[in-house]
């Protein structure tokens, strides 16, 4: 969204911690100002606050965007105590913990400005039915993939060759992939569950993700797959930066989790690439993959069925083939990154009341960090 606004002419400014996109965020143009907006320490929240109130009065800021709770509490106090006091907008990316009255108040910042973003229509509902927000206060801007980066016109089969001689997956064999961080959450040991099922199918699987620090995940997963019968047949790739290659040369791809994600760009990307996908019928699944059509959606957690699934995908390599080509089409048409940043954009001139052009607005600032590849906002 930064350097969408950078080539309509517009500053645009970051403050965070830094991290990995920090040089490509300076090549586009934007601005990074290093702020820890992700500390929760409450004094921290204040110094930093004033420090971005700073920022919003000596560089004329018009608009502050928040992308999560800390960065929001930063950015909307600095908002209430800058001299030009612009107006505030956050993007609501998940489900947080609302059971206790105290939690649902901390998140409430994110409901605090004149514009709520939510990543897909499941949000919205979430935030309506939890929150009790108005409807008219929220817009939902779908997630979308980089064009540029997912395309399958730029790879060929010296790709193809190479990503499945590096895991070493005989001829013949199907290649699964699943991409995610190792997490409970994400479902890789409902995969495994299901592939240790269909052993008499030839297929080959690779996940790629790594585990959060001090995650026992991990090595759970390694430990069930070295008692099962598919060690052999079983690859883990650990944090990979090159996921559009990986997915050009899938033949499926799967998004197990057992907890509903809040729009699930992993399974954009792989239709990006013109690759099926078998994912959990819940969360932003039901909107991303069409059932029948460009994938498979199964019940969450549920063994047998992504078992069936999995059986009915590898049956005939030419409907996967159509059903891939079905996929690529879809998502172009509904889930690409400058659709995301369009409908964003709309909301800020709705806000400000102006078209956004280099003469009638001089810069938006985002309270932000930039921490991966797999997490642009």
């Amino acid at each position: 969204m930064a350097g969408f606004l950078v080539a309509r002419g517009c500053a645009s400014f970051i403050a965070s911690d830094g991290g990995p996109l920090l040089q490509a965020l300076t090549a586009a143009g934007v601005s990074h100002v290093p702020i820890q907006v992700g500390d929760k320490a409450p004094w921290a929240i204040l110094v930093n606050a004033v420090r971005l109130a700073r920022l919003i009065d000596s560089e004329d800021i018009d608009i502050v965007h928040a992308g999560s709770r800390t960065p929001a509490w930063v950015g909307l106090l600095a908002c209430r105590i800058s001299a030009r006091r612009p107006p505030f907008v956050t993007t609501f990316h998940g489900l947080y913990g609302h059971r206790s009255a105290l939690k649902r108040w901390y998140n409430r910042v994110m409901l605090r400005g004149a514009a709520v973003i939510a990543n897909s229509d499941f949000i919205r509902r979430h935030i309506i039915e939890v929150y009790s927000v108005p409807n008219e206060l929220i817009v939902t801007a779908p997630r979308g993939f980089e064009e540029a980066e997912f395309d399958p016109s730029a790879f060929g089969e010296a790709d193809r060759a190479s990503v499945r001689a590096e895991f070493g997956v005989p001829d013949g064999f199907p290649l699964l992939l699943m991409v995610g961080r190792l997490a409970r959450l994400k479902g890789q040991h409902v995969l495994l569950a299901a592939l240790a099922r269909t052993t008499d199918l030839p297929w080959f699987a690779v996940f790629v993700g790594a585990g959060a620090p001090g995650s026992g995940y991990p090595a759970e997963l390694k430990s069930a797959l070295e008692s099962s019968a598919l060690g052999d047949r079983v690859a883990f790739a650990g944090s990979r930066r090159d996921v559009a290659r990986l997915n050009y040369a899938a033949d499926l791809a799967f998004s197990c989790s057992v907890s509903p994600e809040a729009f699930g760009l992993v399974s954009v990307e792989a239709q990006a690439m013109a690759t099926p996908v078998i994912a959990s019928a819940h969360g932003g699944s039901l909107e991303t993959i069409v059932d029948g059509e460009t994938g498979w959606l199964v019940p969450p957690g549920d063994i047998e069925a992504l078992e069936a699934a999995i059986r009915a995908a590898l049956a005939d390599p030419g409907t996967l083939r159509v059903m891939g080509a079905r996929a690529r089409r879809h998502v172009l048409a509904r889930f690409t990154m400058r659709r995301t940043c369009e409908i964003e954009l709309s909301v800020y001139e709705r806000i400000l009341g102006v078209k956004i052009t280099a003469a009638a607005t001089k810069l938006v600032g985002r309270g932000e960090t930039p921490t991966s590849a797999r997490r642009r906002r």
